[in-house]
């Protein structure tokens, strides 16, 4: 059988029967219920937390694991808010977002420091001196980074994404975020 044909022949019909944001939503999940939320506080993102408009709210801030490593701090709800899933491992888990000493790396840096390697997933590595336990491995075409670790949103400068519940309109969530007073704009991803 001839295996190649089989494949080409898939892609040119999903390249024909399918819109540009169907084949999205086919490739990468449903973009459609995406947002970035611009806010001003922590406050704020627990206020968007606690609405029923989201499946899932994160955030993301930049940080520094040292010898040129770019490193992102991430609530443990960022990979289901951006419907990212690791190549390799798992996501952090919501009891890692305080205290825990656990990293998903990108494949590029993966393959770049370990070669590749996926005994890697489990033990435990240094960046910027401190170590880590290695949970997961992120593909590198959707990576922003070489490391994920996870944190807890604090003070005032990070990124906020929000997965929308299924059947919830933009302005839906918008209309929720006013009235509970979290100083939020919501726009599509």
């Amino acid at each position: 059988m001839n295996y190649r044909a089989i494949s080409l022949a898939t892609c040119a019909a999903l390249l024909t029967a399918c819109s540009p944001s169907e084949l999205k939503k086919t490739l990468h999940g449903e973009t459609d219920r995406r947002v970035r939320i611009s806010t001003a506080s922590a406050a704020a993102y627990q206020k968007l937390r606690d609405l029923d408009v989201f499946e899932a709210v994160a955030a993301r801030r930049e940080c520094d694991a040292g010898k040129g490593v770019k490193c992102a701090g991430i609530s443990a709800d960022w990979f289901r808010a951006t419907q990212i899933h690791p190549a390799l491992g798992r996501v952090f888990l919501e009891n890692e977002e305080t205290s825990a000493r656990v990293a998903i790396l990108s494949a590029r840096f993966w393959k770049k420091m370990y070669g590749g390697d996926s005994g890697v997933i489990g033990q435990r590595v240094d960046l910027g001196g401190e170590k880590y336990t290695v949970v997961g491995i992120v593909r590198a075409e959707i990576a922003e980074g070489d490391v994920y670790l996870p944190w807890t949103p604090s003070g005032d400068s990070f990124m906020i994404v929000a997965l929308l519940r299924p059947g919830v309109t933009l302005k839906q969530a918008q209309a929720a975020a006013d009235a509970a007073g979290a100083r939020s704009t919501l726009e599509p991803i």
